[in-house]
């Protein structure tokens, strides 16, 4: 007995770390949806219908802004995958420099060599950092190029293709142009294996990021938390009240006459009834510390202005607050906060920071757009020239993060902003 008793602990615990894991994860709008679905199943929680008055029409502008195509970004979703995993810190730093070095495509057009010169590390680390980002999710993610981003997809298969594999190593280009006898005569084997692996490779994706956004991502956004700037300091209000509309029914409770099975049954419900209003106070409070350390580590930001984010990862958080590193990334996954500068993903506030975590992106991106602001337009200043004098106030990046930065605030290189008029 004693041996059975300890293993339904073990499992009634694990349920419910699974489960506040899962409300943790939660927006607002899911919230209600989870509160409403444990109404169904339990007739004992009760659900005021006043809750719905704390959830605004989309037509109440102070509260929501509709964000046009402003979607979970596939980095978030990468560098969510990798936080999961148990890395080194140095490695980490590699791979998130390298998913920020993604292009449109979902490719890495760096080589390994001039990654490790810049982030100060070994070739051979960075390659297995390399190998780490092309196992995550979706297949084909920073591949090198189309046939590198295929030949990983093929390779990915439960059941390997060595012919479909040796076409794209060596003759894609035949393929695209559908000359399937040619491709047979070259790799020895029947014009019937070379279609049906041509067909194989015809079902992957050219794209990784293709599929990731779905128009359905496209959606209102419900702020989470609601921060003002005062004399006293900051002001964090977490913009969920949903305990205070969640209760057990006494209607059942006070029931007279009950048979042992009903008393039985209404005491389980009235547990499990409880416990879900525990865990979603367990849930507020937690997102509250939470918010309430990112916003204070980043105050600036929210007293001055945008440009005063300074460089914070999840682990500095999870490090300084005694939480694993995953409890924070579930807990700001998908959630929104409002403030006077607008309204913004609780990541936009994780800052990678530059030259070993000295300088924060943000900082050096606008003190780009200064640089070109004030240049003479008929002799626009190059991206080397824009890194020198970069180095000379003290911010340490290569000549390729220049051009990379310059290009993510949608600026034209020297040659396109050159005015001659």
């Amino acid at each position: 007995m004693g041996l059975t008793f300890t293993t339904e602990q073990k499992q009634t615990v694990s349920q419910r770390l699974i489960h506040m894991v899962n409300l943790l994860q939660m927006n607002r709008q899911d919230l209600l949806v989870y509160l409403e679905e444990q109404s169904m199943e339990n007739p004992l929680l009760e659900v005021d219908d006043a809750i719905y008055s704390y959830m605004p029409s989309h037509t109440e502008e102070n509260w929501i802004e509709q964000l046009e195509g402003r979607r979970e970004s596939l980095r978030d979703e990468l560098m969510e995958q990798l936080i999961l995993e148990s890395c080194d810190p140095e490695e980490m730093g590699i791979m998130e420099d390298m998913i920020y070095s993604l292009d449109e495509n979902g490719f890495l057009g760096e080589d390994v060599s001039s990654i490790a010169e810049r982030c100060g590390a070994a070739v051979e680390t960075v390659r297995k950092c390399l190998r780490r980002i092309q196992s995550l999710e979706p297949a084909g993610i920073g591949a090198g190029g189309l046939k590198e981003c295929l030949l990983i997809q093929l390779r990915r298969l439960p059941e390997r293709n060595s012919t479909a594999e040796e076409i794209v190593e060596k003759y894609l280009d035949l393929v695209a142009k559908n000359h399937m006898a040619s491709i047979a005569g070259k790799i020895g084997c029947s014009a019937a294996q070379v279609r049906k692996a041509c067909a194989l490779i015809r079902t992957l994706n050219p794209r990784p990021v293709n599929g990731f956004y779905e128009e359905e991502n496209v959606k209102y956004i419900l702020p989470d938390f609601m921060i003002r700037r005062t004399d006293g300091g900051l002001v964090i209000e977490t913009a969920d009240y949903s305990q205070d509309f969640v209760g057990v029914s006494k209607v059942y409770q006070e029931m007279s006459s009950l048979s042992q099975n009903d008393a039985s049954y209404i005491r389980t419900k009235t547990r499990e009834a409880e416990e879900v209003i525990r865990m979603i106070g367990n849930r507020k409070q937690t997102l509250q510390n939470i918010m309430e350390h990112i916003a204070g580590r980043q105050k600036d930001f929210f007293m001055k202005g945008q440009r005063y984010l300074e460089p914070l990862s999840m682990r500095d958080v999870a490090d300084q607050m005694g939480i694993h590193e995953s409890t924070v990334s579930r807990a700001v996954s998908g959630k929104y906060f409002q403030c006077e500068w607008g309204v913004f993903p609780v990541k936009y506030l994780f800052v990678r920071g530059t030259d070993r975590g000295q300088v924060s992106v943000e900082e050096v991106k606008e003190r780009i757009w200064q640089l070109i602001r004030s240049e003479d337009k008929r002799k626009p200043f190059s991206d080397m020239k824009l890194q020198r004098f970069l180095a000379e106030e003290g911010y340490q990046i290569s000549r390729r993060t220049v051009a990379k930065y310059r290009a993510q605030m949608n600026l034209k290189d020297a040659s396109g902003r050159k005015n001659l008029s």
